[in-house]
């Protein structure tokens, strides 16, 4: 997996971004915590996952790029939306690979 150099973190784990990507990137047990990753689905703009598939290295075919962490899954869905509403101020678009691909 790789980690966008900018990561987007909801409220609730703001203060705690370095405990909560070593947990994620090192397979520990969060429960309730989802990941805003750049979606590998060509139709698609993002998938929101809970920090658990991530484990799972045969789950996306190719390298999930994380965009994000959040504590909740609706704080996820508002941080997934303040995402996208950002590409779309800065490009006039919805083009979120491109946009992600570049700046990465």
């Amino acid at each position: 997996m790789r980690w966008y150099k900018d990561l987007y973190l909801g409220s609730s784990v703001k203060n705690r971004k370095r405990y909560y990507k070593y947990c994620i990137s090192y397979s520990k047990k969060l429960t309730g915590t989802y990941c805003i990753v750049l979606s590998q689905n060509g139709g698609d703009l993002l998938d929101i996952c809970h920090s658990e598939l991530m484990r799972f290295h045969n789950a996306f075919p190719e390298e999930p790029l994380i965009l994000g962490i959040a504590g909740s899954r609706s704080e996820a869905c508002l941080l997934a939306g303040d995402i996208i509403l950002e590409v779309f101020r800065k490009t006039g678009g919805f083009d979120v690979r491109t946009y992600f691909h570049e700046r990465e």
